[in-house]
Parts: C-alpha cells; structure tokens; sequence
C-alpha cells in the first residue's frame, strides 16, 4: 500500500534577556524559528517514512528500535529506513537519566556505533539532518537503543523521520 508523507519539522527558539542600568535597559533579543518541509520521496530533502511512538524502558533495561527490522507506523505500513533524517526522542520521566545509542549496532548518528549520549530527567534530543540523512545499515548500523538506569521504568516519546531508498 503505498503512502504519501507532507511533514513539517519547526524548531521555535526564543529569549529575553534585560539588564536594567541607571538611565537604560539594554535588551538582547531572539526569536528564531527555522523550520524544514518535507515533499514525499526519498531524494535529497525529501521523507517517505515516518515512525512514532511511546515506549517504555524498564529499570536497569534497554530498548532497541531495528531500523530496518519489524517497525510499522501508525498506518500500519512496514517503515524500513535506508536513511533518517530527523529524530526526536523526549524522555518522559522527571528522575531517569537514559542512555541513548550504544549498542554496537547502533546507526551511526555519532560516529562510532557505542558512543552514546546521556539524555537527562525530562530531556529532549532533536538531530536533524534534511539533506542526505544518516545511513541505515541493515543488521550492522540499524539500532537505535534507548538505555535506563537502574531503579523505575522510563517511559519515552520517539518519532523518526527517514526514507525508504
């Protein structure tokens, strides 16, 4: 069954920063909102696939999302990436710390597969890359694994966006 995606990825950035003096307030002031459309395909700054989901990560577990394995999205279509090009992943849990990639399959999203990065209590990770995406590899570079430490189970918001070629 094929699919077509529109996907609309926005960043909202914003700050306020005063220092009241004695005859002035200097202000340093940011509003930035860059944002990426995505057309349905699977070229350069194009996404056919798009996977999301809550998960839960028990204590002292991990989870592992096959990139090119069993995944389907909400419509039930099988979602094989060949490439990702966004990545959102929110930690839920205001006392986990998680650890995210690692297992040595992992995409390689950092580089060496087991480099890992530590997503703190309520922390988000955003990584995009719209162009080209980071290439899945099937059964070598096709992990993506979200780890929790040891004591209560973490629950997790992801949401992939890739290509199918």
């Amino acid at each position: 069954m094929p699919t077509n995606l529109t996907a609309k990825v926005q960043l909202a950035l914003y700050h306020k920063l005063t220092n009241p003096v004695d005859l002035t307030t200097p202000v340093d002031e940011l509003s930035y909102a860059p944002q990426k459309n995505y057309a349905n395909g699977t070229g350069s700054g194009q996404a056919d696939l798009v996977w999301h989901d809550k998960i839960t990560v028990a204590g002292s577990g991990s989870q592992d999302i096959d990139l090119s394995g069993t995944l389907t999205n909400a419509l039930g279509v099988s979602c094989v990436f060949a490439k990702v090009k966004e990545i959102f992943i929110e930690n839920l849990s205001a006392t986990k710390t998680l650890t995210i990639f690692g297992d040595a399959n992992s995409v390689g999203i950092l580089g060496a597969a087991v480099q890992t990065l530590i997503l703190k209590p309520s922390g988000k990770l955003y990584l995009s890359a719209p162009l080209d995406g980071y290439t899945v590899t099937a059964a070598t570079g096709d992990i993506l694994q979200i780890a929790n430490e040891a004591g209560a189970s973490a629950d997790v918001n992801v949401w992939i966006v890739g290509t199918s070629a």
